[in-house]
This record gives structure tokens, C-alpha cells and sequence, in this order.
């Protein structure tokens, strides 16, 4: 009669599900294969056998999104998925397999299993045909019965002592959720929200979906009352509860927004709900609670580690990974849910490398579980997730466990990070062997890519001592650390990026990564598959990952164009931090600066008109200083100010040079002077030189290129020509120079002292003769360049 109750409220509060196109993703595990149906709100499904198969149904009018869905499994159990329309999604399964079906807060899963179905499996039941709802006349049609995200099956609900739940036979204490036909629901407070969410029962105990008749839902109502009343009456009689009047109203102050998590040795609460309250057995949930994420840890300091004790993933693994034994203890005999058997639940599920239904557990129940925030963030990185603004992200720089949960929170060490990569070795070596598996490639890139290959090799050996053989993760792993030797790195990888598996990605991005590092430009082939499977996996972290290499590959190939269009997506999209995105626009700039010159043409408008990268550092400055200095060659010194103005630190020498160069080129030089105010070394003296002639001061020129000492003759006499220092024009300066020079230190001679006539005559004959060639050497320096 309690099922007929439960199926009853299940049956009006039930919602419109969203209209939209259903995401189906997909995942192979040993022994089934994984569908998820992800939906927004309670879904309203039914699941069952169809001709060929099984067919899920849910209102979903327009339809499932199965795109992706054969990227991650082969079709050996599911051979084929059709979307039949009005919210019908079937399963082609022609295997020796059979169908299980259950709700988490993301959606509905389908597992299609090896071997045959559980004895009195509800999900083996034939669906009826479709046909369109019953309708009475003035009133809405009934809707159809939902199921929520509740606990596994534990021991059978009662309602007293010795009274077992009417409506579910054949319930057995051990029994897998798949098969129970109507899932065991945990109690709730009775204050808080009372919006149904609960697994629906059947009145004569059969599959959730069942249809109710308006004559059917009046009478289950009178008869359920009818029911619980003698039961209570029963049972107060008996003293073994008490009856009293219902408590006065009382504030009760708003949930908090997430579960508080309890420390480990916290004492967990034994009080029981108020006695003889249909409360005790119905578990109501409003689709916020459901969708909150359990809290983050109590914020620290930094300072503060979190103890080994509470990161021992290998003692929670045990010699089994089974989870059943672990669903039975989830409730008590009263059907009130145990904290700590949750947690206990929840640490097997981590440590085994299930995620999502460690997390899926964790906000199943409205009690508080201990280390209910530590254990949601370790769900999430074993699901190969990250958390860079998460409190495990925050202990990098601790000694213990928690350095490698760190690491793996962050998805990427930064130059400065105080990480003890001895304890993240340590940490890693003593995970279980299946996690070890599957973190191991992206724990060891996340080293390579600081340029540590020793830790990556010491987490790669760790990884092959807990594998059976040869692993795909393995086999990347070895091509990126250049294993065997004398196998070359990139051959390797380029065999392994051929096709689509998730290893096959990794490689073609380690691939094109590594051909971008060393200078190589990838040919069309490669670039073409970089960037369809970024467009099939856009927002992934594979997809980001393609994206990226895709854009590195695009600008050693000397692509510019179409490298500054995928770095205005990236940004768009907002995938990438900033720091990322800023080390590919230095890459980008520091190839214009190389580049052909309609290429060059073609994309500065598009790179001075954005706002520049900005990051001091080698490459930014040599990418930077380079693009300047050919722009001023160009005869484009307010470009160069302009690339040269970006960079956030106090300008260096060699920027100094660059900014008194491109002032010279603009026709500032007293801008140059002060640019070159203090500095020292042969290019500082030779442009400081051209500064002092471009100002009119040749003396201090002369003595700046005296100076610099290798400033080159060609220099050297112009300021001496400049100057009037005829000595060093004489021996350094060009032909007509000497010529000048030879002239102006060889005076002529002075009639008024020549004695005699003949005297007289050869000094008038040397005054035309040198008149001549003054006048010469004159039109020669008007008429040509004398060199300066």
C-alpha cells in the first residue's frame, strides 16, 4: 500500500522535461558498456524490451543527440542506436546481454552487461506500443510516473518493526539495484523541501512509468490512509511508537548551499526523525538540492596538508572491487541512511576509479558525510577531470599524498610551483593498479611538459609495474619519453595518433606539439585531422588540446592567416588561460617577424590592432625585439614603437637600443639621446655617436666612436670628418675626403713673404693651382656624397 502511496505522489508532481535534443555520450567499461543520457531536470523515462532490443522513453521532443556516441564504444553490444521520435531512443542488441537502467543527477544511465539478466528483472518487461495518453474530458492527461537518483538497494524499507514494504516482492537484502523493481528511497527531514523526487512504485509493484487511472489514484489514496492509520493505531497499542500532536511551526533557517563536509573523526549523528512520520520512509528532493555540488574543502591557508590517512586510496581499494557489500550498509534496518557507510561507499568508488557514481552516491542521501568535499574532488580528478581553483590545488607544496592530488587538480605546473615531485612520485607508486593505469599518461605529461622527463620516466615505470602488458597509455607514454632508444619520438608518435581513440588524440596532439618544439611544420594530412577532431570534440579537454596543437602546427607551417583566425577562437571560446594563450601569441608575433612579406602584410594590421601579448620573458623579448627591429628597417618606426610599447616590465638594455634606433629612424634623435643615457657597449657608443651628428655635436660623436673602439672605420671618419680632426680624416676617410684633408692641413703660401720676384711668382702660381683644385674638390662634395 506504501508503493501504491509513493507511486501516487510520484505521479503528480511530475514535470515537463526540457525540449531540447538529449546529449548521449557514451564509455566501453569490462563487461558492459555505458550509456548517459544527460537532462536538465527529474527525467520522466521508461525503459524496457522492444522487438531487436530495448527502447528508452522520455519526453524529449526533439530528440537525442547521438553524434559522438560510437567515438568511445564499439558496437559489439549496442550495435546501433535509433531515434524513433516522440522521446524513443532504441538499442539494437543482438548479444548475449541484457539491459539495467538507473538515474543520476546528470541524467539516466543504460548499461547494456555481458551474460543474462537478474532473476526478476523489472527492465526485461516488454513495453507496450506507444499510444497517446488517456485523457477524460476537462482534465490534463495523467503524466507519466518518474524516477530520481536514489541509493542501491539495501534492506527491505519498513515502515514499523517487523513491516515490510507492501508493493515490492521479492526484495532481498543483497539484491543489485538493477534488480529491484523500484529503488529503496532513504528518509529526509521532514522540513525541508517536499517536491517529489522519489523512484515510483507501481500499485502492484511493477516497473516505475506504470500509468495511474484518475479511479485508481482516488482509491489507492483512500486505501493507503485507510492502511497507515491501522498500522499506527497498531503499533501505538503495542508501545512501540508514540503518537503527538503535530510540533508548532518553527523557523527554519535556509539550506546551506553545500553539504558541509565533517573531518574524519567526527562524530556522526544517531538521532532518529520524529517518530511514526510517513517522512521516515519517502526521500523528497527539489532539483536544486540535487544539483548542488557537494562543498570544497574548509578553506586553508596553504600551510595546512591534508594527513596520508585521509588519501589512502589503496586501503580503500581492498582486494575487491565489487561495490555490492558496500549498497547493503548504505541503510540502516530503519531505512535511515548511515554517513559514514556512504563515505565508506563513496572512498571504494574513488579508489577503484569510479567517479560518477562515487559522486552520484555522495549526493543521493540528505545527511551530512564525512569528507564529503574531499571525496566529490577526488572523484572529479579520477574521472580525469581538473580543479585549478580547488583546495587540492592549493597543497602543492606539500610532502605527502596530497602533492599528487595537487598536481593532478592544477592540470599543469608553472615555473615557481614549490611541488615535492619526489612525494608525487611516491603517492603515485602506492595508488591501486587501475588507477595508476589510467592517471599515469596524463600525470607524466603534465611533467613533460615542465621539462621534467626523469619524473615522467619515474611515473612511467610506476605505471608499467602495475600494468598486465602493453597499454595504449603505455605505449604513448614510452613514444613522448623517446623509449625504446633508437626509436625515433615523432615516427612513434605519428603512428600511434592514426585513428580516434582517446590515445590516438593524445598522440597526434603530443605529435604535433613535439614537431612545433622542434621547428618541423606538419603537412596537410596532419593539420586536416587535427582540425576535424577538434571540431568533433570542441569544449573537451581533448578538444582545447587539438585546438591548440592545431595552431601551433599552423604557424611553423608559416600559415599566418589562418593561425591569427584559430587564435581569435581560441579566445572567443575562453578554453584556454590566459597565460597559454598569451605563450601562442608570442609564438605567432615571433613568426611575422619571419615572415614572407605579403604574409607580413597580410596580418600586422590584424596584430597591432589587438592588444599585444604582454609577457616579459626570453621569447616574448626576442619575439618582440625582432618583429621592432624589421619593422624599422621597413620604414615603419611608429609600428615598431607600438610593438615595443606592450611589453609590462621596465624596458631592458637591449630595448633601450631598439626604442633609440627606431627614434633615430623617426627623426627624434634627442628621444634617442635619452633613451641611451647610461648605457654602455659598442652598439650603445655608435648609435649614441649618431644621435650627437643628428644634434649637431660631432666632437662628442668622435669621442663616442673613440670609444666604442670597433665602430668601424667607415664610422669613425665620418664623425672625424664632421669634427675637422684631419689627421684621422687623412687615414680614414674616402679618396675626396683625403683629398680635403690634404688641402686643409697644407696651407698655401703668403705672397707678402716671398723676397724677390721669382719667389713671387711660384707663391702665385701655388695659390692657382691650389684654387683649382679647391674648387674641384668643392664640386665633388656638392655634386656627390664625400662619405657623410
Amino acid at each position: 500500500m506504501i508503493g501504491r502511496l509513493i507511486a501516487l505522489l510520484a505521479c503528480c508532481a511530475a514535470g515537463a522535461a526540457a525540449a531540447a535534443p538529449l546529449t548521449v555520450r557514451s564509455g566501453d567499461h569490462p563487461g558492459f558498456s555505458r550509456l548517459v543520457i544527460y537532462m536538465a531536470a527529474d527525467p520522466e523515462w521508461r525503459f524496457g524490451r522492444v522487438d531487436g532490443g530495448y527502447e528508452l522513453r522520455v519526453t524529449a521532443p526533439d530528440g537525442f543527440d547521438t553524434a559522438a556516441v560510437y567515438d568511445m564504444i564499439r558496437p559489439d553490444r549496442i550495435a546501433a542506436l535509433e531515434d524513433r521520435g516522440d522521446g524513443r531512443l532504441a538499442l539494437s542488441v543482438e548479444c548475449d546481454c541484457h539491459g539495467d537502467a538507473f538515474v543520476i543527477p546528470q541524467g539516466i544511465v543504460i548499461d547494456i552487461r555481458d551474460g543474462p539478466a537478474p532473476v526478476g528483472s523489472g527492465f526485461e518487461a516488454r513495453l507496450e506500443a506507444p499510444a497517446a495518453p488517456d485523457t477524460i474530458a476537462g482534465a490534463d492527461p495523467v503524466p507519466p510516473i518518474r524516477a530520481t537518483p536514489v541509493a542501491p538497494a539495501g534492506p527491505a524499507p519498513v515502515l514499523l518493526p517487523g513491516v515490510a514494504l507492501p508493493g515490492v516482492p521479492g526484495l532481498r537484502p543483497d539484491a543489485p539495484l538493477s534488480e529491484v523493481p523500484g529503488q529503496a528511497v532513504p528518509p529526509i527531514d521532514p522540513m525541508r523541501d517536499t517536491t517529489p523526487a522519489v523512484a515510483a512504485l507501481s500499485p502492484d509493484g511493477g516497473m516505475p512509468g506504470q500509468d495511474l487511472s484518475p479511479t485508481d489514484v482516488d482509491l489507492a489514496v483512500e486505501e493507503a490512509a485507510r492502511e497507515i492509520a491501522e498500522q499506527l493505531g497498531r503499533a501505538a497499542d503495542q508501545g512501540l511508537v508514540a503518537l503527538s500532536p503535530p510540533p508548532a511551526p518553527v523557523a527554519v533557517a535556509p539550506a546551506p548551499d553545500t553539504a558541509q563536509a565533517l573531518p574524519e573523526d567526527a562524530p556522526v549523528s544517531t538521532e532518529t526523525s520524529p517518530p511514526g512520520t510517513l517522512a521516515d520512509h519517502l526521500r523528497v528532493q527539489t532539483v536544486v538540492d540535487r544539483d548542488r555540488p557537494a562543498s570544497a574543502l574548509p578553506p586553508g591557508d596553504g600551510d595546512t596538508c591534508i594527513a596520508d590517512g585521509r588519501l589512502d586510496l589503496a586501503a580503500w581499494a581492498g582486494d575487491r572491487v565489487e561495490m555490492a557489500p558496500y549498497r547493503v550498509a548504505l541503510v540502516d534496518a530503519h531505512d535511515r541512511p548511515d554517513p559514514k557507510a556512504i563515505r565508506d561507499a563513496a572512498r571504494h568508488a574513488v579508489a577503484i576509479g569510479f567517479g560518477a557514481e562515487a559522486r552520484a552516491l555522495l549526493n543521493a542521501f540528505d545527511v551530512p558525510v564525512p569528507e564529503a568535499g574531499l571525496l566529490d574532488q577526488l572523484a572529479r580528478l579520477v574521472d580525469g577531470g581538473t580543479l585549478p581553483a580547488s583546495d587540492l590545488a592549493g597543497q602543492i607544496g606539500c610532502a605527502g599524498r596530497a602533492a599528487l592530488w595537487a598536481v593532478l587538480a592544477r592540470g599543469r605546473l608553472m615555473p615557481g610551483d614549490p611541488v615535492d615531485t619526489a612525494a608525487v612520485q611516491a603517492a603515485f607508486a602506492a595508488l591501486p593498479p587501475g588507477l595508476r593505469r589510467s592517471l599515469g599518461p596524463g600525470l607524466a605529461a603534465i611533467f613533460l611538459e615542465m621539462g621534467d622527463a626523469d619524473s615522467a620516466a619515474a611515473l612511467r615505470n610506476a605505471m608499467a609495474r602495475a600494468a598486465d602488458g602493453a597499454s595504449p597509455g603505455l605505449e604513448l607514454l614510452d613514444a613522448r619519453l623517446g623509449l625504446p632508444a633508437g626509436v625515433d619520438r615523432l615516427d612513434r608518435l605519428a603512428a600511434l595518433s592514426q585513428g580516434d581513440s582517446p590515445e590516438a588524440v593524445a598522440a597526434l596532439i603530443a605529435l604535433l606539439e613535439g614537431m612545433a618544439d622542434a621547428g618541423k611544420a606538419p603537412d596537410d594530412r596532419l593539420l586536416l585531422q587535427a582540425a576535424t577532431l577538434a571540431m568533433e570534440r570542441g569544449g573537451t579537454p581533448e578538444g582545447v588540446g587539438l585546438a591548440r596543437a592545431h595552431l601551433r602546427g599552423l604557424i611553423v607551417a608559416g600559415r599566418l592567416p589562418k593561425a591569427y583566425d584559430g587564435l581569435a577562437s581560441l579566445r572567443a571560446a575562453g578554453d584556454l588561460d590566459e597565460a597559454t594563450l598569451e605563450a601562442l601569441r608570442v609564438e605567432a608575433m615571433a613568426a611575422v617577424a619571419d615572415a614572407p612579406l605579403p604574409d607580413l602584410a597580410q596580418v600586422l594590421p590584424r596584430l597591432l590592432a589587438g592588444s599585444l601579448p604582454a609577457l616579459p620573458g626570453g621569447a616574448a623579448d626576442a619575439a618582440r625585439r625582432a618583429l621592432a627591429l624589421r619593422l624599422i628597417d621597413m620604414g615603419l618606426p611608429a609600428a615598431a614603437l607600438q610593438v615595443m610599447a606592450a611589453r609590462a616590465a621596465p624596458p631592458e638594455l637591449a630595448d633601450r637600443l631598439i626604442l633609440a634606433r627606431m627614434h633615430l629612424a623617426d627623426g627624434a634623435p634627442e628621444a634617442a639621446l635619452a633613451e641611451l643615457a647610461g648605457a654602455n657597449g659598442l652598439e650603445a657608443d655608435v648609435l649614441l655617436a649618431r644621435a650627437l651628428m643628428a644634434t649637431g655635436r660631432p666632437d662628442g660623436a668622435l669621442a663616442a666612436l673613440a670609444r666604442a673602439g670597433d665602430a668601424g672605420d667607415d664610422a669613425l671618419a665620418q664623425a672625424a670628418w664632421r669634427a675637422g680632426d684631419w689627421d684621422r680624416v687623412a687615414a680614414l676617410g674616402a679618396q675626396l675626403q683625403r683629398s680635403a684633408a690634404a688641402l686643409a692641413e697644407d696651407p698655401p703660401g703668403d705672397p707678402e713673404t716671398a723676397q724677390g720676384a721669382s719667389a713671387l711668382l711660384d707663391v702665385a702660381a701655388d695659390l692657382l693651382r691650389r684654387s683649382e683644385e679647391v674648387q674641384r674638390v668643392y664640386r665633388q662634395l656638392v655634386d656627390g656624397p664625400a662619405g657623410g
